[in-house]
Parts: C-alpha cells; sequence; structure tokens
C-alpha cells in the first residue's frame, strides 16, 4: 500500500509523496462527467483531483504488482 493512500485515507495529500503541483491534462467531456459524478457521490475523493490522483496511485500499485 502506497503510505497516505490506503482505502481508509480521507486526503489524496501526504507528506510522504512532497509538494503538490498543478498539471493540465485533456480528457474526453463523457469521461469528465462521469468522473465528476463519481465525486459527488463519495466524499472520500473530496474533488476531481482527489480522484484522480487515487485513480493514478491505484493503476500504480496494480502495474508493480
Amino acid at each position: 500500500m502506497l503510505a497516505g493512500f490506503g482505502p481508509r485515507s480521507r486526503s489524496t495529500c501526504s507528506p510522504d509523496w512532497g509538494k503538490s503541483h498543478k498539471v493540465n491534462v485533456t480528457l474526453p467531456d463523457l469521461l469528465i462527467k462521469r468522473i465528476d459524478s463519481a465525486v459527488a457521490r463519495h466524499v472520500e475523493f473530496k474533488n476531481r483531483s482527489g480522484f484522480l490522483a487515487r485513480a493514478a496511485l491505484h493503476e500504480l500499485e496494480r502495474s508493480a504488482g
């Protein structure tokens, strides 16, 4: 499990990961709508950035194992 990003973690930011940076990504409209819908239903994501960070970490863990 990546530190600060466990299933019960309420934050996608952890001191272990260092400073957060703003990035620009291009995603299809329907995907953004689905992400926003998931964020609205699940408070643990907090916002779109939190959702994307958790999704990225999930994929990194999955590909490492």
